[in-house]
């Protein structure tokens, strides 16, 4: 997994070719080899074998290849009835009597405007999705219709942004589906806002990915529902915002997050104590991956290093540190202000290589065990 030593896969050079036929040559085993993988990934996946390491990577796919296509379609069909189960049409499902007012849980017509307030926190936040990313927004295919829809229309949205109720495109209709199912699946946590910051990347990547040319988009939303639930079952409790008083959730990871950089450098951990509350700095970083802090290119590769960490997402705390350790004269000579200034926005100041490799060196000298122990946990 540690292979600091080497560079990032360079996307622009002579040696382009050579690196994509050793990424490629790997996952097309008929057996393989998980370390392998890793050691490869953490290096920076090229673009045309991303979806198939992260499928591995990430446990969606097994390492023998002969079971790939039983286990695509076995989670296709799943999803497929999942979405025909909880997307309601009380107009079709309403038993006789059951009025579109009745409060009784076992109305069809209840049920419906309960998942309508789930589906209308959701819609708030598609719009906001990358904007700036014509994939999901000005390319992002053509609008749905219900006739065109392969897994049943979700109700129109109710939300109004100032020019009408939105309408959505081929891409953000999965997104809103995905996220749509995900919640009523796992009510403990529902959808909370960065879910769909989470989930953006990964669609972005299944459907990009040039084997995705054979897949249907159907198929392509099934996958990524799947990785994204996969991915979701490592970071749920930091969404779950009853977990924050009891020790655990967010407030647990960032503070877990404060006493690794204590051990890693005691002397930038005493300043960040005295001048900026870890929550103002830290927050984004951890419930959304990194996803905001850099384009869309380099959280990719950044996630192709914390998808091969064996010891999910341990390598995201000393990402976080890297931060800091990288801006460590400011952090130790700067005021408050100017130390949380840089902290907030320094895609412009540390190269996402460099990230990656200062992480992966601190990864290295400290380890997972050192977050288990101050969690109180074993692997």
């Amino acid at each position: 997994f540690f292979d600091v030593a080497r560079p990032w896969t360079p996307l622009m050079t002579s040696a382009y070719k050579q690196s994509q036929q050793v990424y490629a040559d790997e996952i097309q085993k008929e057996q393989i080899e998980l370390k392998r993988l890793r050691q490869l990934a953490v290096r920076g996946v090229p673009d045309a074998h991303r979806r198939e390491y992260w499928c591995v990577l990430l446990g969606y796919l097994p390492c023998d290849r002969s079971q790939w296509e039983e286990t695509r379609n076995q989670h296709r069909e799943l999803y497929g009835a999942y979405c025909a189960e909880l997307i309601a049409n009380p107009q079709r499902q309403a038993q006789e009597g059951d009025h579109p007012l009745s409060m009784e849980s076992s109305s069809a017509w209840n049920q419906f405007l309960k998942h309508q307030k789930v589906l209308d926190t959701i819609d708030l936040d598609i719009p906001r999705t990358m904007p700036s990313l014509d994939f999901f927004h000005n390319a992002g295919g053509a609008p749905v219709t219900p006739e065109d829809d392969p897994f049943g229309a979700l109700p129109q949205s109710t939300v109004d942004m100032g020019h009408g109720h939105l309408t959505f495109s081929t891409r953000t209709t999965a997104l809103r589906r995905i996220l749509f199912v995900y919640a009523l699946l796992n009510t403990g946590v529902s959808y909370v806002q960065g879910m769909n910051e989470i989930l953006a990347p990964i669609l972005y990547v299944m459907h990009t990915s040039p084997g995705s040319r054979e897949d249907s988009p159907a198929s392509i939303e099934a996958d990524a529902f799947f990785l994204f639930s996969i991915i979701m079952g490592y970071l749920r409790d930091n969404f779950v915002r009853s977990l924050d008083t009891a020790g655990e959730g967010i407030q647990a990871s960032m503070e877990t997050m404060a006493r690794v950089l204590k051990i890693c450098d005691p002397e930038v951990h005493a300043a960040m104590l005295a001048k900026c509350p870890h929550h103002l700095y830290s927050f984004q970083w951890i419930t959304l991956l990194f996803s905001q802090a850099y384009v869309l290119p380099d959280v990719l590769h950044l996630w192709d290093c914390m998808f091969a960490d064996p010891h999910k997402f341990s390598l995201l705390f000393y990402l976080c540190i890297a931060v800091m350790v990288h801006q460590r004269e400011t952090v130790l000579t700067a005021p408050a202000t100017t130390v949380l200034a840089q902290l907030m926005d320094f895609r412009d100041k540390i190269n996402a290589e460099d990230l990656a490799k200062t992480a992966l060196r601190l990864y290295k000298r400290h380890g997972a065990a050192c977050i288990d122990r101050l969690n109180g946990t074993q692997r």
